[in-house]
């Protein structure tokens, strides 16, 4: 197999992302199975939204532009608004995204390969990037952007460390009466947080962060108990649209974003608390970073990968606040709290959020 530069592991939209991306400048390829989206609604900044259009040479498919945001810790409420017109975030359904991104793969010039990353090798300027079923083949540089549990990660031997936030989230799907479709808001209090995103249709994914006790006992209730604790909660009426969903919450962080040949991306490098929304936002922002090195340092891997090491200040930023907030099971309701009186410091915990 000849060398292809550019080497992308994973099925997510932040693999999909960074290999369109790369082939615009080189030969890249794509080690991926087919992706399982999993019904996550993603809130996309304006920096997201700019490298996946650009990444697929076209807009994005339909989503909802959110143009105001509710800010809400016990009685005190902030609306943050839009400015100039542009949406403070957009919110995209992850099977729209993933068939979206899958199709502009179909018609890219990008290499489609089946396999796992079963290790990866430095020999000389080059990776040898090796595939469980023993094939290798030589790639300037492999970037593994595989998840949260990356395969390539483990084969590279580079482990992780994990957060316990002491926290699970209930996902559902809610109809809601009297909040704008083009609205989005969070509610805090100290123990846990609770996210309404506009879905369409008057429905709003409900993204709802608890002890994992609180968080098991509301879900054995069902759906509608689910639907009444969100309406007690918010002041909307709320009614269940499917059946709730939980995870557990953690932070996970790569011993190193970067091993011999290879970088790791997104959730492959970090995962955070979805206290901000970030997590795809920040892989798009890894991919960005990354292929800005490439070009910079004119594609030698071993220079690309020491600049990529030293970029990762914005991931390490947001894995600080969220662990600082949620330390000993505390939420940011003392923080919120303050932003909601303050209008200047609820725009920043917004920026920081990549909602503007």
């Amino acid at each position: 197999m000849n060398e292809t530069p550019f080497v992308v592991a994973g099925g997510g939209p932040a693999a999909a992302a960074l290999a369109l991306a790369a082939a615009k400048e080189m030969p890249a390829a794509i080690l991926s199975a087919p992706p399982r989206p999993m019904g996550r609604f993603f809130a996309l900044g304006n920096g997201a939204v700019n490298f996946l259009s650009a990444a697929a040479g076209k807009p994005l498919p339909p989503n909802i532009p959110v143009r105001r945001f509710l800010l809400c810790a016990g009685k005190r409420r902030h609306v943050l608004n839009g400015g100039d017109g542009a949406p403070l975030c957009r919110i995209i359904k992850e099977e729209t995204l993933s068939a979206w991104l899958q199709e502009s793969l179909r018609n890219s010039a990008v290499r489609r390969l089946n396999g796992a990353v079963a290790g990866c090798r430095w020999a000389g300027k080059n990776a040898a990037v090796r595939l469980e079923d023993g094939r290798e083949f030589p790639a300037r540089l492999l970037a593994a952007a595989d998840g949260a549990r990356s395969p390539a990660a483990r084969a590279l031997h580079v482990g992780a460390a994990a957060s316990l936030f002491g926290q699970r989230a209930l996902t559902a799907l809610l109809k809601i009466r009297g909040l704008d479709e083009d609205s989005a808001g969070q509610w805090f209090s100290r123990r846990n947080i609770l996210a309404l995103l506009p879905a369409g249709g008057g429905n709003f994914a409900l993204v709802w962060s608890m002890p994992e006790s609180e968080a098991l006992a509301l879900k054995a209730r069902g759906a509608e108990a689910v639907a009444d604790a969100a309406a007690r909660r918010t002041g909307f009426a709320a009614e269940a649209r499917d059946t709730p969903q939980d995870f557990v919450l953690a932070a996970v962080r790569r011993a190193s974003r970067v091993a011999p040949g290879a970088a790791f991306v997104g959730d492959a490098a970090r995962t955070i608390h979805p206290l901000a929304g970030q997590g795809l936002n920040l892989g798009l922002a890894d991919a960005g970073l990354l292929l800005r090195c490439w070009r910079r340092r004119k594609g030698d891997a071993a220079a690309v990968l020491a600049d990529y090491a030293r970029g990762g200040k914005r991931g390490a930023a947001m894995h600080g606040l969220t662990s600082f907030l949620n330390c000993a099971g505390q939420t940011a309701a003392p923080l919120f709290a303050a932003a909601v009186c303050l209008p200047p410091a609820a725009r920043f915990a917004a920026r920081a959020a990549n909602f503007g």
